[in-house]
């Protein structure tokens, strides 16, 4: 796999695959390095509308538990989404499902665009969030509450996508992954990628306002990575083990322990249970 020049994260370009209604509602900021877009964003004073800030690196990305997210300069995609929800806390249950079904959707879409058609992905999604393929970890996303209204809630939506980075050099990442570009074989144009993610996010986030998870959640379990495997959660209430059930139409875990006793887990870092030798 050759690799061609490599092509910067460029406004213009960005700006120019979107509609019209949507350039108009996006405040874009492109910077070339941050400690964490996540944490930028989180810093700003907001405008109405998707603020979305990316970055060509970061120095100290982390993902969910508080895990750096190695982020070497060009290669991939390192992006926060300020979104404004109208509703309280409580119903953004099953939000980071619905944030992994539109990044899902923006890698298909480019593959149908690039005429990639003999690339069958398979990506699935472990739950609540994470893109795997080959059981490699493609993107992870990591959602915050960055403050509450009266009648909205503020978000930050933060995610790290594996795009042309190349897996066979030394890095700091302690668990399997992959990138784009081991799976349709080439480079990707991250400012394509990037187009496709904004729409996809803004379509994906304008349908839960509307319909919230219950509308994504047969959508969500077609690429299910966990349906019916043996797997171990551990949650800030101690750890369970059983075979996963799918999730509920709020977008928690269901699991069946030894017993046959159903658990419902609104949050947690899942696995797959360890075989017996």
């Amino acid at each position: 796999m050759t690799m061609t020049a490599y092509i910067p994260l460029n406004e213009h370009t960005i700006r120019s695959q979107l509609t019209h209604n949507l350039n108009q509602a996006l405040h874009l900021q492109i910077l070339a390095s941050v400690d964490s877009t996540h944490r930028f964003l989180k810093n700003q004073n907001l405008k109405p509308g998707l603020t979305l800030c990316v970055a060509e690196t970061q120095t100290s990305g982390r993902g969910r538990f508080a895990r750096p997210w190695h982020s070497p300069l060009g290669e991939n995609i390192y992006c926060s989404l300020a979104w404004r929800f109208e509703g309280r806390p409580s119903q953004l249950s099953g939000l980071s499902l619905v944030v992994s079904l539109a990044v899902h959707a923006a890698i298909q879409q480019l593959i149908q665009e690039q005429h990639l058609n003999h690339v069958n992905p398979n990506i699935a999604i472990k739950w609540p969030n994470d893109l795997l393929w080959d059981n490699k970890k493609l993107a992870g996303i990591l959602i915050e509450l960055a403050g509450e209204g009266r009648n909205d809630t503020h978000v930050i939506i933060s995610i790290g996508l594996n795009v042309n980075a190349n897996t066979n050099k030394n890095t700091p990442i302690d668990q399997p992954w992959c990138a784009l570009r081991d799976i349709v074989k080439q480079q990707i144009d991250r400012n394509t990628l990037l187009a496709l993610l904004i729409t996809h996010l803004d379509q994906h986030l304008q349908g839960f306002s509307k319909y919230g998870f219950e509308a994504y959640q047969a959508s969500w379990q077609a690429l299910d990575y966990l349906l019916d495997r043996s797997i171990t959660v551990s949650t800030s209430q101690g750890t369970r083990t059983g075979k996963a059930h799918g999730v509920d139409i709020a977008g928690h875990l269901q699991l069946i322990d030894e017993h046959g006793v159903t658990h419902t887990l609104l949050s947690g870092d899942a696995s797959l249970a360890q075989k017996s030798s």
